[in-house]
């Protein structure tokens, strides 16, 4: 009689289904339309309780009231059973995802390139009243693809009070004024020569650097190779004020430019920062910096490094587009977004070293036109 008493007891004192527990997801979807699981089964030699709670006489081979099996509880809560059904779930899962990656990877190749092409050099150019115009009618040409339309109408907008020229055609129009002079007076011409030299240096930084000073902060504007040389190292302080930003199109066509080292107190790297220097080949970007802009190292044909320590949550449209030696990447950043074209025509990455998990990577929004960073293997926990 006590060991009855004692049996009844044990089963009364029936313990809650709870979702910390082990196997609380494959138990609730095997329960699921057989009964409403809160608890587990317990099973004596008088009675036994149902998933449900309801009390049933050990001869019930049923549940007398959710009408769920006796036998069949008995199997959902095998631990044998359960560790077969999750595996069986993490095979459904992995096949899902690979089905979702392979649609995905479909609806980008459906994309003409070109249209991607289209609306990414659309957004890439010089901010002068041509260069807005010019973009706004390849915009025109796509209308209806993502924002084409409303950017198109944006730029129209800007080029009103856009500069005229660019900066190439303003250095153009100095040299044929300097023309000009020497057909007048060889004396002129040696004088007005004299003058530019005096004025260059008076406003170029050392090492080749022009710059602006905003608000106690200085941003490289643009570099003269001549006077700067192929290694270009950029200052922490110009005037005694510290340098925090690389300006948009600084370094542009610089093609003699081996080597870049950027300081750490540079916070921004502007759009078409380092695009077009044909000769660099390797770039390290500092965890200081915080904002990339499209395009700082596109078309650069020899770059083969990039390390990227930046603070920066997004890696920016066409960042490195048509860099085709590139083959080394270490990312340390807190990325949450690969924008669209970032990677374009990388071909020659096949590793991709990244300092986070793989969970972290899996939750980085990749965007299209980065098939050459998408189909690499990644090295995750890198330590650099």
């Amino acid at each position: 009689m006590d060991k009855n008493n004692e049996n009844m007891q044990a089963v009364n004192n029936q313990r809650p289904l709870l979702e910390n527990d082990e196997y609380y997801k494959e138990i609730t979807e095997l329960c699921s339309g057989a009964t409403e699981p809160k608890f587990y089964p317990e099973f004596g030699d008088e009675i036994w309780k149902c998933t449900c709670g309801h009390t049933n006489d050990a001869k019930s081979e049923c549940c007398q009231k959710c009408g769920v099996s006796c036998d069949k509880l008995r199997l959902f809560f095998s631990e044998l059973f359960l560790l077969q059904k999750r595996r069986e779930n993490e095979v459904r899962r992995k096949a899902l995802e690979k089905k979702r990656m392979e649609d995905d990877a479909e609806k980008w190749r459906q994309i003409d390139p070109e249209v991607e092409h289209i609306y990414s050099e659309a957004q890439s150019f010089e901010p002068t009243r041509d260069n807005y115009l010019a973009a706004a009618k390849k915009l025109d040409s796509i209308k209806g693809y993502k924002d084409s339309e409303a950017l198109a109408a944006k730029y129209r907008e800007l080029a009103e009070d856009a500069p005229l020229y660019d900066k190439k055609t303003l250095a153009q129009m100095r040299i044929e004024k300097i023309k000009k002079a020497i057909n007048v007076s060889l004396i002129a011409a040696g004088a007005l020569l004299v003058i530019y030299i005096i004025l260059y240096f008076t406003v170029i930084a050392p090492g080749g650097m022009r710059y602006k000073i905003v608000d106690g902060e200085v941003t490289i504007t643009s570099y003269n190779q001549f006077f700067g040389g192929k290694n270009v190292v950029i200052p922490e302080k110009i005037m005694g004020k510290k340098v925090t930003a690389i300006g948009d199109y600084a370094f542009e066509e610089c093609t003699a430019v081996l080597s870049v080292k950027i300081p750490d107190t540079v916070k921004k790297i502007g759009n078409g920062a380092f695009r077009n220097c044909d000769s660099l080949k390797k770039i390290v970007i500092p965890a200081s910096v915080t904002e990339l802009g499209s395009t700082s190292f596109s078309y650069c044909d020899l770059l083969t490094d990039a390390e990227l320590y930046s603070q920066a949550t997004k890696i920016p449209m066409t960042m490195f587009r048509d860099c085709p030696k590139l083959s080394r990447v270490i990312i340390d950043m807190p990325l949450e977004i690969i924008d669209s074209s970032a990677f374009y025509k990388c071909t020659e990455i096949k590793v991709v070293r990244y300092t986070g998990t793989r969970e972290e990577w899996g939750k980085i929004s990749i965007q299209g036109g980065n098939e050459s960073l998408t189909q690499a293997a990644v090295q995750y926990d890198y330590e650099p």
